[in-house]
């Protein structure tokens, strides 16, 4: 996600639909955030957004794991804190992560993983 210098930024680091169509709010005990959005008449969509704790809780891995993965570049945020600097992920990393998982039980090496996942992206 990139943001303007000249978006207005809300809670939590997400930039602010200046319409007012977008709201920001916590799911009661986790920091999962969710992203609602009525965009024209489209109804409404939502975006459910992980920082690294809730990924890892969400996919059954430790926060070191999802560290590493970040830097393996096996999984990726997308999108940042401009003030906190937290990591946004979505349901794409949930889902890389499950496909990891499935790599790994296979025997698989980090190097063969990213090759595949890296090839399937240039592909699809």
């Amino acid at each position: 996600m990139l943001i303007r210098a000249d978006t207005e930024v809300g809670p939590y680091g997400l930039p602010r639909d200046t319409s007012g169509l977008e709201k920001l709010f916590f799911l009661g005990y986790t920091s999962t955030l969710h992203l609602e959005s009525a965009k024209r008449g489209h109804g409404l969509a939502i975006k459910t957004i992980y920082l690294v704790k809730d990924l890892a809780r969400a996919t059954g891995h430790s926060v070191y794991t999802i560290e590493y993965y970040l830097k393996e570049k096996l999984i990726q945020e997308f999108g940042r804190g401009p003030e906190t600097r937290y990591r946004y992920f979505d349901e794409s990393a949930v889902r890389r992560i499950h496909q990891i998982r499935e790599l790994r039980k296979k025997g698989k090496s980090i190097r063969e993983i990213k090759k595949r996942l890296d090839g399937k992206e240039q592909r699809g």
